[in-house]
């Protein structure tokens, strides 16, 4: 027998004290940091997003991602590795190599968020990776905040509409069309 949570949510970040400026003692940490180190915090991710797919609480229906500035890059990367495994994302100040986006799987639904000021990650990231999206059949859905800078995840978790937006998705919704 299956037992459902009402949500379950990780969410996964660099995480920082303020990431309004550059701060060099991240800077140098990600600067030392090795491609394989850098993969192996991947690999990390995944492997704890398939332990808690295995759990008899998790509805496989219903598993979504989502990230902040390291972590938006990372929910980019994920729905680029596991792109069956998600209902939806949101995706906040990241930004990835846009040639990823030809593997996200059909009719994937993001809500990407951005500061139109940030000086850490370029909005033109978010922006140049919801236009992939949309052109390979993706719905990606832009919130841009003109007086945000890298720390519009405020804005964004304010949006009264995120979770609803979020929940209302389903695999089998993208499944049967």
């Amino acid at each position: 027998m299956k037992y459902f949570l009402s949500c379950l949510i990780v969410l996964m970040s660099l995480g920082v004290a303020n990431a309004q400026e550059k701060i060099p003692e991240v800077e140098e940490l990600l600067s030392k940091m090795t491609l394989e180190e850098k993969i192996g915090q991947l690999k990390l991710a995944m492997q704890l997003m398939d332990e808690m797919k295995a759990e008899n609480f998790t509805d496989d229906d219903r598993i979504y991602i989502g990230g902040l500035s390291m972590g938006g890059m990372g929910t980019y990367e994920m729905l680029y590795r596991k792109p069956e495994m998600f209902a939806a994302a949101f995706a906040i100040c990241g930004g990835a190599d846009t040639e990823i986006v030809k593997n996200y799987q059909e009719g994937l639904d993001i809500w990407i968020f951005h500061g139109e000021t940030d000086n850490v990650v370029l909005p033109e990231y978010s922006k140049a990776m919801a236009r992939e999206i949309n052109h390979h059949g993706g719905n990606a859905k832009v919130s841009l905040y003109p007086n945000d800078n890298h720390n519009s995840w405020d804005s964004a978790f304010a949006e009264p509409y995120l979770m609803e937006w979020l929940f209302s998705h389903h695999k089998s919704e993208k499944k049967s069309k």
